[in-house]
């Protein structure tokens, strides 16, 4: 089939192993549950800030200026909370064992 058939096969696949490794399966399963984690943090995270300023403003409690700095500050909380996504890879070893040469 050629280069064609690898086009098919990477358009639709979830997951691609460009070697002939099978044992880092392990490994992807790791990093992705990590990163997961994560991600549903964020979306928790920047929820529950969102709900608690919306309510304090819709109570009269802050202004919408108020408001608009908590957003900023959750933002950037969130955004800092995702370049822990940058150490996943670095803290996961590759061959997931002790016997890491690394």
């Amino acid at each position: 089939m050629g280069l064609k058939g690898t086009d098919i096969t990477l358009n639709s696949a979830k997951v691609v192993l460009v070697h002939d490794d099978i044992g880092t399966l392990p490994y992807l399963l790791t990093v992705s549950k990590k990163v997961f984690r994560i991600i549903r943090w964020d979306l928790y995270l920047a929820t529950s800030i969102h709900v608690l300023a919306a309510t304090l403003s819709a109570a009269g409690l802050i202004s919408v200026l108020g408001s608009a700095l908590i957003h900023q500050v959750s933002s950037a909380t969130v955004l800092l909370n995702t370049l822990r996504l940058y150490s996943v890879s670095q803290t996961t070893s590759l061959t997931g064992g002790a016997d890491d040469d690394r």
